[in-house]
C-alpha cells in the first residue's frame, strides 16, 4: 500500500518537472518568437491633438520561428533615446510560423511625456536615422500553451527625414504677384522629399521665417495644412518679403537675382508659432530648410526681351544730361546711338521703371570691348503684368565714331560680312547694370545682367 503511494507521488513529481521544463522551454521559445521577429512598416501620423495622435501602420511581422504564436491585446510603451514618450493600445495578432504576417492597423497614441515626444519628433525630422523602441509585457499562446507577462522589448532604427537635405528641398516655380511700398508677395511651388517610412498627414498650416545670408527678409506660409507625405511631395506657399531698415541689400539681391535668371540661396526657419498643432510646435520650431530660388531662365521671360538699333552713329548734343557715364561726370560731344529696348514684364505685378544704368560690352572680341553706357532718369515707365513696352534709350559710346567704326569694319572684314548690311550677322553683346524701379509700389534695384546674340544689319553712316 505504501509502495503504491510512493510510486504515484514519484510519477506526479517527475511529470511536474517535465511539464515545468517544457513550459520553461515554451516560454523561452515564445519570448524569442516575439522579440526576434523582424518588423517592416510604414507609419502615417494623423489627427494630432494636444494629448496624442492617431497612426496608420502598414507592414508585416516576420515570425522566424517554425511555430505559430498569438499575441493577446496589450498596451505598448513607445520610446526614443531611452525615454518613454507615449503608450499605444495594441490588438490581438496571430503570427504564422516561419512566414510574414501582414499589418494594417489604425491605432491611437497617448503622449505621456511631452519632452520625450519632442526628442522623438526632432530626431525624426532632422536626423538621418531615428531609433524607436517598443516595450511591454504581453500574454502569448504558442504550441498550445499560454504564457503570461512575457517581456517584449523591440528596438528599431529607421530612416529619418534628414532635415530634407538629401535630396534638398527645391523651389520648382515662383512668381511675384503683388507689391506695396514695404511688402512684396511671391507664390512658391516647392518639392520636399521624405525618405523616412514615417509620414505626418497634417502638420497644420506652417509659417516659416525666411532669411538671406542670415538676414531676415520675410516669411513663408503654406497654402493650407502642410502634409509631410512619404516620398516626394509638392506644396504651394505664399512668401511675404518685408523691407526693413536692415535688409535693403538682401532684398535687392533676391529680386535682382530673380530678374536676371540667377540663383538665390534662402533659408526657412521654424519658430515658436510656426504651427497651431501644439504637439508639433517644438519640432517645427527646430526646422531649418535651405533651398534656392530659381531665377527667370527662359529668353521669353527675360526682363529685356529684344534690343533693336539701326547702328547709325551720331554726335551727341551739348546737353550733358543726355549722355553721361555717371551722376557726377557729364560727358558731351561724344558719339551715341539710339537703341530701342523691348521691356517685357514676366511678373504678375506691374513694374515701374524709374532710373536705368547700363554698360554694354561687345563679346566678339577678346577681351570684351566696352562699347557704351546708357543712362536715363525719371522715366516713370510702367510695364503691365505680362506686357511689353518699347523703351528708347541713348547709348553713349566709349570711343569716337572713327575708332569704333574701324573696329567694327575690321571685325566684319575678318568674318566676310557685307558692310551694306544686306547679309545679317550675329553680334554678341553683354549688358549689365541696374534698373531702379519696383513691383507696383515696392521700390527695389534690379542688379541686372543679360547676354544677347543679336542678328545685326549694320550701316556705318
Amino acid at each position: 500500500m505504501f509502495c503504491g503511494l510512493t510510486i504515484t507521488f514519484t510519477l506526479v513529481a517527475v511529470g511536474s518537472i517535465i511539464f515545468g521544463i517544457i513550459y520553461s522551454l515554451g516560454r523561452s521559445y515564445a519570448k524569442t518568437a516575439i522579440n526576434d521577429s523582424d518588423i517592416v512598416f510604414s507609419m502615417d501620423i494623423y489627427d494630432p491633438t494636444n494629448t496624442g495622435f492617431s497612426v496608420h501602420i502598414v507592414g508585416s511581422i516576420d515570425n522566424r520561428n517554425i511555430l505559430d504564436a498569438t499575441l493577446f491585446p496589450t498596451t505598448i510603451s513607445l520610446g526614443c533615446r531611452g525615454q518613454v514618450y507615449g503608450t499605444m493600445a495594441f490588438p490581438e495578432i496571430h503570427l504564422t510560423g516561419g512566414a510574414l504576417t501582414p499589418l494594417d492597423l489604425n491605432l491611437t497614441v497617448v503622449v505621456t511625456d511631452v519632452d520625450a515626444f519632442n526628442t522623438f519628433t526632432v530626431d525624426l525630422m532632422q536626423n538621418e536615422t531615428v531609433t524607436m523602441t517598443m516595450y511591454s509585457h504581453v500574454n502569448v499562446q504558442a504550441a498550445g500553451m499560454r504564457y503570461n507577462s512575457i517581456e517584449f522589448n523591440k528596438e528599431m532604427t529607421v530612416l529619418g527625414m534628414g532635415g530634407f537635405t538629401d535630396p534638398p528641398c527645391q523651389v520648382l516655380n515662383q512668381i511675384i504677384f503683388e507689391g506695396d511700398p514695404t511688402t512684396l508677395y511671391i507664390a512658391l511651388n516647392v518639392s520636399m522629399d521624405n525618405r523616412s517610412p514615417v509620414s505626418i498627414a497634417s502638420m497644420g498650416q506652417l509659417n516659416l521665417s525666411m532669411t538671406v545670408d542670415g538676414v531676415p527678409v520675410g516669411f513663408a506660409i503654406s497654402d493650407g495644412p502642410f502634409h509631410m507625405a512619404p516620398g516626394l511631395s509638392v506644396s504651394n506657399w505664399i512668401t511675404t518679403i518685408i523691407r526693413g531698415p536692415d535688409n535693403h541689400d538682401q532684398i535687392n539681391a533676391l529680386v535682382g537675382s530673380y530678374a536676371r535668371g540667377g540663383l538665390q540661396n534662402v533659408t526657412l526657419h521654424g519658430h515658436a508659432n510656426s504651427t497651431n498643432i501644439t504637439s508639433l510646435q517644438y519640432a517645427v520650431s527646430q526646422m531649418v530648410i535651405n533651398t534656392t530660388l530659381q531665377g527667370l531662365t527662359h529668353m521669353e521671360d527675360k526682363l529685356i526681351q529684344v534690343v533693336y538699333t539701326s547702328m547709325h552713329i551720331l554726335n551727341t548734343p551739348t546737353d550733358p544730361v543726355q549722355c553721361a557715364y555717371n551722376d557726377t561726370t557729364p560727358a558731351t560731344g561724344q558719339s551715341y546711338q539710339d537703341v530701342y529696348m523691348y521691356i517685357h514684364n514676366p511678373f504678375a505685378a506691374p513694374i515701374l521703371m524709374n532710373n536705368v544704368d547700363f554698360n554694354v560690352w561687345w563679346t566678339d572680341t577678346e577681351p570684351y570691348t566696352f562699347l557704351a553706357h546708357a543712362r536715363a532718369r525719371n522715366l516713370n515707365q510702367t510695364v503691365p503684368p505680362g506686357g511689353t513696352v518699347v523703351q528708347t534709350q541713348r547709348l553713349c559710346l566709349t570711343e569716337d565714331v572713327l575708332g569704333f567704326g574701324l573696329k567694327l569694319m575690321t571685325y566684319m572684314s575678318a568674318h566676310n560680312i557685307d558692310s551694306t548690311g544686306v547679309v545679317p550677322w550675329d553680334m554678341g553683346s553683354l549688358v549689365n547694370g541696374t534698373i531702379q524701379g519696383g513691383m507696383e509700389a515696392f521700390a527695389t534695384d534690379f542688379n541686372y545682367t543679360q547676354v544677347f546674340t543679336t542678328v545685326a544689319r549694320t550701316s556705318l553712316t
